[in-house]
């Protein structure tokens, strides 16, 4: 199988795998307990955070354990509601965030915030300028995401924070940029991370918060309070050691990405009916629409032919709806099939030669 939906999930890296391995038999205590075994999962625990904080430029303290980027989101986003000292509020972010923060936005305007959603120019991007504009007095959270999950589109975080100068939290929806861009490119008060988007394990996340949270799961009061829950170990040891090789790797990873991205867009845009729907943005993600085509249609045929891609957000579960990214950025999704490439280190050009003439060939047999 050629897998091109990284921007889905990830394989396990085996060095993360085998980073886990011992504390499912071996270290297998429960880090609140106070014997040895407790012990020692715990010591195994700090240190996995203190890498963390190390890699983020933050404290132990500010370093939480979570079980997703989407739990991540939540957190940031209720807690700084709480934090709010202007009743009901108001909240920024933009009409292409991933669904975990667009529903709690939701969620909130429920309860009476008014919450406004920035729309994005023809390439996915919002200006630090629009972000700015919409700032009021009441305004008690700005919520970016760094890189679209769907057309791969990347967001300007670090001119955000600098016009917004501490006066207003940002929480930055890291999901996609750890292990892959700068961590000053995706800095905020608030940075939601997922494991399984740089080859660590699913279901385990981080959250990088430098504002003051508050508890949404009440228990134990593990995580200093703010998530109780008996911590998985396994999990959170072998994101942290995918996170630290993601990092190393980084550079020449990136290099890798661009030069695969750049094949794939040069070939996509020489085939008749498919246009590439954002310029520029990562490289890792290259999203075109296909003219005459299904989305799932052609997903069926690209699998038949073991070729694993997407059509946009796999987090919609398993929904066949249109794209809220599309539509903000005034794409109409009438007649043509929305098709996501996403890359990892292990794909080579000649996955992308590959896709690209299986491409040609289902285009060409639709048009006979």
């Amino acid at each position: 199988m050629i897998y091109l939906d990284h921007a889905a999930t990830c394989p396990l890296r085996r060095e993360a795998l085998d980073a886990m391995l011992p504390y499912f038999s071996e270290t297998y205590g429960n880090p609140s307990s106070q014997h040895g075994a407790g012990r020692a999962a715990k010591n195994a625990l700090e240190t996995a955070r203190l890498e963390v904080a190390t890699l983020f430029g933050v404290t132990m303290k500010e370093v939480f354990f979570t079980s997703s980027g989407t739990e991540a989101d939540n957190m940031a986003i209720l807690s700084s509601y709480k934090n709010r000292t202007i009743s009901p509020g108001h909240m920024i972010t933009t009409a292409i965030e991933h669904e975990a923060v667009l529903e709690t936005a939701k969620y909130l305007e429920s309860l009476g915030v008014e919450v406004t959603y920035i729309k994005p120019d023809k390439n996915g991007v919002v200006s630090a300028e629009q972000v700015l504009d919409a700032l009021r007095d009441d305004t008690f959270l700005v919520s970016i995401m760094a890189i679209n999950n769907e057309v791969g589109s990347l967001q300007p975080i670090e001119a955000i924070r600098e016009g917004l100068k501490g006066k207003v939290p940002l929480h930055v929806d890291g999901v996609q940029a750890a292990g892959h861009l700068p961590v000053k490119d995706y800095s905020g008060d608030f940075i939601a991370i997922s494991g399984h988007k740089f080859y660590g394990p699913k279901g385990v996340g981080i959250l990088i918060a430098k504002g003051q949270l508050h508890p949404f799961t009440l228990g134990g009061g593990q995580e200093r309070g703010m998530r109780s829950g008996t911590e998985n170990v396994p999990s959170i040891i072998g994101m942290v050691e995918a996170l630290k090789l993601a990092e190393k790797e980084r550079e020449a990873t990136s290099q890798h990405m661009a030069a695969l991205s750049e094949a794939c867009r040069k070939g996509l845009e020489a085939m008749e009916g498919v246009h590439l729907t954002v310029e520029g943005g990562d490289p890792r993600i290259v999203h075109a629409m296909v003219d005459g085509m299904e989305r799932d249609v052609l997903l069926f045929q690209l699998d038949r032919e073991n070729i694993a891609a997407s059509g946009g957000s796999a987090c919609q579960a398993g929904a066949s709806t249109a794209s809220h990214v599309l539509a903000a950025m005034g794409i109409d999704e009438k007649g043509k099939a929305p098709l996501r490439i996403s890359f990892g280190p292990e794909n080579t050009a000649e996955d992308v030669a590959t896709f690209l003439r299986v491409l040609k060939d289902i285009l060409e047999r639709k048009r006979q």
